[in-house]
């Protein structure tokens, strides 16, 4: 069902905050019909939380794993319930 809308956490661990992480995200995700966000996290891991096409939502993941790699250590994915009416866009929390 590559066509079904689908949202999907990502925790990401590493070097990944003040370091622009969020930034390159944002920006990341204007080249993909996604909505949701990223955000710090208290314990040092950032969330980003995105919401699209199956088939979409893995090129982002990709791409965030490819400009970032040298800043990622791992990342923890779940799926989870999708809430497009509550979001226009992709945005910085």
């Amino acid at each position: 069902m590559a066509d079904k809308i689908i949202r999907q956490r990502w925790r990401f661990e590493g070097n990944v905050q003040g370091v622009g992480f969020r930034v390159s995200t944002k920006a990341i995700s204007a080249k993909f019909d996604v909505v949701g966000f990223v955000r710090n996290n208290a314990d040092g891991t950032v969330t980003v939380e995105a919401e699209g096409r199956a088939l979409i939502l893995n090129s982002f993941l990709s791409e965030i794993r490819s400009q970032l790699a040298t800043r990622i250590d791992h990342c923890v994915k779940e799926d989870i319930a999708a809430v497009t009416a509550a979001e226009a866009a992709f945005s910085i929390r």
